[in-house]
């Protein structure tokens, strides 16, 4: 970034701890690190804005953000995104999430228009929702959003190779751009701390030689973690004297209906909700494998975070996945939606420990070598000169 300091602010939807928000949350700690004047707008309360207020972050709580989409409620966003816009003033708006992506670049522009200030008016896809299973109408309905939405953004930056490949069909040549995520060295605790932590924090009875599975996220349904649980529940029938825990840390709306289906299955001796664990990754250590049989996804920070603790991953192939996991060398791919494949993968980790060993240190090399934090920024941050 240029030397003289911006104005930068970021605006997300909510306030949970997924992927779109670590990564608002890295890009403006580090934005703020280089001396430049930081503000995030988001909707709600939660670990995000937490996160920021612990840092030193200014953060504009703007509630109706957190919504679901309605011609009424758009009108409402749009207004109070206009106001703000006007009262900040930024040199750069950062947008993320399809909620703000295509109300806030309008706000943005008119705002640009009326006060003749130049603000640079970027936004990042945490994953095309045209991609998402829906009725053919409502996924046309959302492709056309979306391309009019960034006719309004001066850049459009995409996070996996499958959205950059979609994003070439609608989006002119030089405004879209591949950036794909970077993490931080992370302290992880010895996996005996770890071990011991969460089986503190859940109560479960983890032993020395329990194979522990793990799984990070927030608890929506796009998680598929209820797939997760059934492939438990088949696992533990056909492998009786392997002991074995699934442990899912994070929280959201499918906690309950996750609670209802481990007690259907009777799989509360092998089954954990660890709830919202502040710094997940640090206690990845203390499993032996990660899955994430998700049914659609960005380019997730949770993988990354895996797979630089040594761990192998079982997941499905959706959004930017397959940028991270090479089936056959560091991990595994199982079809969304089909419980019994992912317990056949499961089990295949579980009875064969050389070649979990051999992914799992495949994974960590390949983390150390590729995902890099300083690229991700200085790249992001050239976006804002421009």
């Amino acid at each position: 970034m240029s030397s003289r300091p911006k104005k930068i602010l970021y605006v997300i939807t909510k306030s949970v701890w997924g992927g779109a928000q670590r990564y608002v949350y890295d890009l403006a700690t580090h934005a703020a690190a280089e001396g430049h004047d930081v503000a995030v707008a988001c909707g709600g309360t939660g670990p995000l804005l937490n996160a920021l207020q612990q840092a030193h972050i200014r953060v504009i709580s703007i509630p109706m953000l957190e919504r679901d989409v309605s011609i009424g409620k758009e009108v409402r966003v749009f207004t109070t995104l206009l106001a703000l816009f006007r009262r900040e003033r930024p040199d750069v708006i950062h947008l993320n999430s399809s909620k703000v992506g295509g109300v806030g670049a309008v706000a943005a522009r008119l705002v640009a228009l009326t006060n003749g200030r130049s603000t640079r008016v970027l936004f990042t896809v945490h994953g095309w929702p045209f991609f998402e299973p829906r009725p053919y109408h409502e996924r046309a309905l959302i492709f056309l959003t979306s391309w009019v939405s960034t006719l309004f953004q001066q850049a459009v930056i995409l996070i996996s190779a499958r959205d950059y490949r979609a994003s070439r069909w609608f989006i002119p040549e030089g405004k879209a751009v591949l950036i794909q995520h970077g993490i931080a060295p992370i302290q992880f605790s010895t996996r005996e701390e770890a071990r011991t932590f969460l089986a503190r924090r859940t109560g479960a009875a983890i032993r020395s030689d329990t194979i522990v599975l793990a799984a990070t996220g927030e608890l929506t349904r796009n998680k598929g973690l209820d797939y997760a649980i059934r492939a438990m529940a088949r696992v533990k029938s056909s492998l009786p004297n392997h002991p074995c825990h699934l442990l899912i840390m994070g929280d959201g709306e499918e906690r309950q209906p996750l609670l209802d289906r481990i007690r259907a299955l009777g799989l509360e001796q092998s089954v954990s909700l660890a709830g919202f664990v502040p710094d997940a990754r640090r206690y990845l250590t203390g499993a032996d494998i990660f899955i994430m049989p998700s049914l659609k996804e960005g380019l997730p920070y949770a993988i990354m975070e895996a797979m630089a603790a040594g761990l192998p991953v079982i997941a499905t192939s959706v959004g930017g996945i397959p940028d991270l996991i090479e089936p056959g060398i560091n991990g595994m791919f199982v079809p969304p939606r089909d419980e019994r494949a992912l317990a056949e993968a499961i089990t295949t980790l579980i009875t064969e420990p050389d070649l979990r060993h051999a992914y799992g240190s495949r994974a960590r090399q390949r983390a150390e070598q590729t995902f890099k934090m300083e690229a991700m920024t200085a790249r992001t941050f050239a976006l804002y000169d421009q």
